[in-house]
């Protein structure tokens, strides 16, 4: 004979429940995992729009200084002095202007490269969620699960493992039986 089928029910309940917890605690820490290939990546396009702000930068620098040098190279070519007067601030103009749009460049690039950081920081935060959420979605079934390990406990505790051919007897017989008096 067995254990009685409440015992064997808190059995199946039981693993059921801790399989459960084990569950929701791995789905926290693997959610966590993906967040954290993201925020590595988030971390990585940040450096990347830095590279890009700055050669983008540069590349405009050059090109203003092309432009200037074809500039003063035409005012020389007629005769004029690119050192003096009006052709200095035209070339003053075009060097100035080449600097500002590549410091907005830059500023472009540092800003997608700011944006990607607090993608990355979001990330972070986002995974440590998942592992909170993992483990308080892991509390309630271990909750259970003790629950009915207490019952499980308890149902075998029942259980009289001396004689299982036939069940307990009953006060009467054992005093009977061992000629013990039975008091009222």
């Amino acid at each position: 004979m067995g254990l009685n089928p409440s015992t064997s029910k808190n059995a199946v309940n039981l693993i059921a429940a801790l399989a459960d917890a084990g569950s929701n605690i791995y789905s926290g820490y693997a959610g966590a995992s993906a967040l954290d290939t993201r925020r590595v990546a988030a971390l990585q396009a940040a450096d990347y729009n830095r590279a890009v702000g700055r050669l983008r930068s540069e590349k405009v620098r050059r090109t203003g200084e092309k432009i200037t040098g074809r500039q003063r190279l035409a005012i020389a070519s007629q005769g004029g002095d690119p050192n003096s007067g009006s052709a200095l601030a035209v070339l003053r103009d075009t060097a100035e202007e080449a600097e500002l749009d590549a410091l907005i460049e830059e500023h472009e690039g540092s800003m997608r490269a700011w944006m990607s950081t607090a993608d990355a920081a979001r990330y972070a935060v986002d995974a440590k969620t998942s592992i909170a959420k993992g483990m308080m979605g892991g509390i309630a079934p271990l909750l259970k699960s003790a629950n009915y390990a207490g019952k499980l406990l308890t149902g075998i505790g029942r259980h009289d493992y001396r004689n299982t051919s036939r069940p307990k007897k009953n006060n009467w017989e054992i005093s009977h039986t061992q000629g013990i008096p039975i008091q009222f």
